[in-house]
């Protein structure tokens, strides 16, 4: 077999392969040993042919293309052996002749990473502050979720809940026709259409409407040609709420109850706080991978964006398949060939796959791991969070498939994590050592007085 190497840029390297006779005839045989076996060849007991036999009952080109078929996967692989080849995926065989028997195999090398100074990367965390005001917003929403709807004999409000009869025409033909609808009327909604809410705020029980509205599509800017919509509206109904004083005496209706205003007031400071933590640590997260890929030197063959982008598309066509739409009416809707779109999602593949080889080589350097009583407690989690499904969800996170899932989710989280600890460290401190318990550098020493 006679192998020629030509690095190409960008971690891909080509093999141009020759095979030698002797190695197409051994595979040529094989492929007769197979052929015949299924071959019912008249005269013949079936795999009792012989090769001549066979070679005019099928035709020499089945027999080569049997034979190739079986040599090309074998010989490649031998030759990424032979030549100390770290490929990433499988190789791209694009067959230059038969006889005799070349072909080219491209093959993506494994992605090199150098993160650079990561571990003096320095992101001062963002400082969580709840505003009064907040609180204030959350105690009014409750109060108005705790209220219960009551008629209101008087014209309706913004906010009331409006019982409504609608008829909608358009050139003098009457396009719908909807009795009984509920409408909460709020300043500049636009459904079903801007200015809608305006007109029948004001209007009380009983009481009637005819007024004029631009389409949507109008309303939007479109350049549509289409009448306006005239509404014929009549009020069957207006509720309004009651809302109870803001005291010890509502605080113990919400929930569970609390004690007092006071204690409803710190559980929903605590609420919001811990909320406005955990962005802030994804804030955080983010911002510090950021910053690593920013320093760090990533090479990788450009077939491995190909092949991330096809996995996108797929898993964008089983979206599709479970909301009963194909491939075909999304690429209308969008406008768009299956090549255009395809083309989009290599963009977001890139940053895919940098991200991904980033977060990998973290791992490594720091050593991050994932135990099974890690994954264990993640799965009991799960199931625990599926109420009255837990018999069946446990079965489903308990597959060997869903841990590896976890295993790989966890591996990310602690990562970041990882990275989040090296980056808010003081500017003047070295990043811990992978594994380190922060408390315990920390910590003071006992003995020293």
């Amino acid at each position: 077999m006679k192998v020629t190497v030509e690095n190409l840029p960008r971690r891909e390297v080509v093999l141009s392969i020759e095979a030698e006779p002797d190695d197409v005839e051994r595979y040529r045989q094989r492929a007769y040993q197979s052929l015949v076996q299924r071959a019912k060849i008249p005269g013949f007991r079936k795999g009792k042919a012989p090769l001549v036999m066979l070679e005019r009952y099928l035709g020499k080109g089945a027999i080569l293309e049997e034979t190739l078929n079986r040599m090309i996967p074998d010989a490649t692989q031998k030759a990424i052996e032979e030549q100390s080849i770290e490929a990433a995926t499988p190789p791209s065989i694009e067959v230059s002749s038969t006889e005799p028997a070349a072909w080219t195999a491209k093959i993506a090398l494994t992605p090199t990473v150098d993160l650079g100074e990561y571990a003096a990367v320095r992101i001062e965390p963002r400082a969580v502050e709840v505003q009064d005001q907040e609180i204030d917003d959350l105690l009014e929403d409750l109060r108005f979720q705790q209220a219960p709807w009551e008629p209101a004999d008087r014209a309706s409000l913004m906010g009331d809940l409006l019982t409504l009869d609608v008829e909608v025409y358009q050139n003098g033909a009457r396009v719908r026709d909807d009795k009984g609808v509920q409408y909460r009327p709020e300043p500049g909604l636009a459904s079903p259409a801007s200015g809608f809410a305006e007109e029948v705020v004001g209007l009380g029980a009983g009481e009637s409407k005819e007024f004029t509205l631009a389409t949507p599509n109008q309303q939007e800017g479109g350049e549509s040609q289409e009448a306006p919509l005239l509404y014929r509206v009549n009020v069957v109904d207006v509720k309004g709420k009651s809302l109870s004083p803001l005291d010890d005496e509502f605080a113990k209706g919400v929930g569970d109850g609390f004690d007092d205003l006071p204690a409803l007031r710190e559980h929903l400071v605590a609420q919001v706080t811990a909320e406005a933590e955990r962005k802030a640590t994804e804030e955080l997260r983010e911002q510090a991978l950021d910053q690593v890929i920013q320093g760090a030197k990533v090479e990788f063959a450009h077939s491995i964006v190909e092949h991330e982008a096809e996995h996108m598309m797929e898993q964008q066509e089983r979206r599709l398949a479970n909301n009963r739409v194909s491939m075909e009416e999304y690429l209308e809707q969008l406008s768009q060939t299956r090549e255009q779109l395809m083309q989009e999602m290599q963009a977001e593949a890139e940053r895919r796959v940098v991200h991904s080889l980033v977060l990998t080589e973290l791992k490594e350097r720091e050593a991050i791991e994932v135990s099974t009583d890690e994954i264990n407690e993640a799965v009991q989690e799960l199931v625990e969070a599926s109420g009255e499904q837990q018999a069946r969800a446990r079965r489903v996170f308990e597959s060997e498939e869903t841990r590896r899932s976890l295993e790989r989710s966890l591996v990310t989280r602690k990562t970041l994590d990882r990275l989040v600890e090296i980056v808010s460290q003081p500017a003047e401190s070295p990043a811990p050592e992978a594994g380190a318990d922060p408390e315990e550098e920390t910590a003071p020493d006992d003995d020293k007085s």
